[in-house]
């Protein structure tokens, strides 16, 4: 009875009609301007659906990888599947509308399960509506269902396996800006949080088949995406409700390949090479543990390609134009990701959990110095070209800026069962930034309550600053069987 009245309040959520605003106002950038400021022929642009979270020192996943134990030795109601039902309120700050208020509610069935010794599945799929206080509530925007994860998997007795389908396929080693995790690429679906590791699973996977073998000590994966094409409105794109949206996570034939040689316990090193036409790159992920407090990572990834400026621009100025680079052809770009995460020591906070992580980012393909100068000036119709530029940024998700610094400090048990954590965004050359913070409180045995809030700072020209949503407050409460 229980879960019948969950799911009843969950429905009722998604059926009320407020005059809602539109969905994407609650994709939040630093990244993509919405509304009036977004680029109309934009093709990348990503819609609030439907397209489709991670710890920092894995080398590599695929998955959901996310698992409950059953209380009391009783099995969940859909085991082996988990069941999240999700209710988030959102107050955002808009620069050009004002206060904007939002309810989204979201019910997602997630996890593996075996057909025998061999075969499996795997499954990530969530209905989520939203409703605003900007416009009437019209269930072909304002309902989706994202397909994240469906896949077949298969494991053999010789340490080999295979998965067929779409698979959340993540890379990457840092916290706040991964180069290696290629397909993170026009891939999101909801924008609510800032934090990469939130936004690694709130994204669509791609439709690909992959490989993994141990080759001696080192463990080998390899695989395959394919290009996948169709028209508007249709099953494979972006269909009301139930729009696959395989065109974005799909764009090109893609062969990539992965090495993880055993090193010991304390360092970890992946290879991978990446091959798509005229985009091809490599790239190298390393973590180690210096002692027992200090571990030190990074990674870095160098690929043919046009920087963020060329792919972008498809107009603007003569001088414009010039001044961003968006006449150079194709060349080798380098992007770095280098940190390290500092477990407080006991002598210090008792027996408290408490770390502090800080990154250095570096995007060859952004913006820097007078090119950035240059993105604030734009006046007339280079104001659309500086907005593309801007979203492009954002569905590569990428750094705009070429230099950027990243930092979080995470707290568990700061207050009873409270977690809580607080990232930093910061761009040196123009002083602009973003703050979030987030507490996460459990609530009995299947809840617990959320509240996280983030403000961007810098002018109205700066990478963060020039942010159509200024700030944000949300409120969720979970429930998960």
């Amino acid at each position: 009875m229980k879960a019948l009245a969950i799911g009843a309040v969950t429905l009722l959520l998604f059926g009320m009609v407020s005059a809602p605003l539109d969905a994407q106002d609650f994709e939040l950038p630093p990244d993509l301007p919405t509304g009036a400021d977004a680029p109309p022929d934009a093709d990348v642009v990503a819609k609030d659906g439907p397209p489709a979270e991670t710890d920092a020192l894995a080398a590599a996943e695929t998955g959901d990888g996310t698992e409950v134990e059953p209380e009391g030795g009783r099995a969940p109601p859909l085991d082996p599947f988990t069941l999240e039902l999700l209710v988030r309120g959102l107050y955002v700050h808009n620069r050009a509308a004002g206060a904007r208020y939002g309810l989204r509610g979201s019910a997602r069935v997630y996890g593996r399960a075996k057909f025998d010794n061999a075969f499996g599945l795997l499954m990530n799929v969530r209905l989520r509506g939203l409703v605003t206080d900007q416009r009437r509530f019209q269930p072909a925007d304002d309902v989706n269902l994202d397909i994240q994860e469906l896949a077949l998997t298969y494991a053999g007795d010789d340490d080999t396996s295979v998965e067929a389908g779409r698979i959340n396929i993540r890379n990457g080693v840092a916290l706040g800006f991964n180069p290696t995790d290629w397909f993170k690429v026009n891939s999101l679906v909801l924008r609510d949080s800032q934090d990469v590791s939130d936004r690694r699973l709130e994204r669509l996977g791609v439709l690909a088949l992959t490989a993994a073998t141990s080759i001696g000590d080192t463990l080998v994966q390899l695989g395959y995406r394919p290009r996948i094409v169709g028209d508007p409105g249709t099953l494979i794109t972006d269909m009301d409700v139930v729009g696959l949206g395989l065109d974005r996570t799909n764009p090109a034939h893609t062969v990539f390949v992965k090495a993880t040689p055993s090193l010991g316990d304390n360092i970890s090193l992946t290879g991978n090479v990446y091959l798509e036409r005229a985009r091809y790159g490599a790239g190298l992920e390393v973590s180690g543990a210096i002692g027992d407090s200090l571990v030190l990572y990074g990674e870095g990834f160098v690929q043919h390609r046009l920087s963020l400026a060329a792919e972008a621009m498809n107009a603007g100025s003569p001088a414009f134009r010039r001044a961003l680079g968006a006449n150079d052809s194709a060349r080798l770009y380098a992007q770095l990701a280098l940190g390290g995460t500092w477990s407080l020591p006991e002598a210090i906070v008792g027996n408290e959990d408490v770390s502090l992580s800080l990154e250095y980012h570096f995007n060859g393909a952004g913006l820097a110095g007078a090119q950035l100068d240059a993105l604030a000036g734009a006046a007339g119709p280079d104001m659309l070209q500086a907005a593309r530029t801007r979203t492009l940024a954002g569905a590569r998700q990428e750094p705009l800026s070429q230099h950027q610094l990243f930092a979080r400090f995470a707290w568990v048990d700061i207050v009873g069962d409270v977690d809580f954590s607080a990232i930093a965004f910061l761009v040196p050359e123009d002083g602009s930034g973003l703050v979030q913070l987030s507490a996460e409180v459990p609530v009995g045995d299947h809840a617990s309550f959320g509240l996280r809030a983030f403000s961007t700072f810098g002018s109205q020209t700066s990478v963060y600053g020039a942010n159509p949503n200024q700030r944000s407050v949300q409120m969720d409460l979970k429930l998960v069987f």
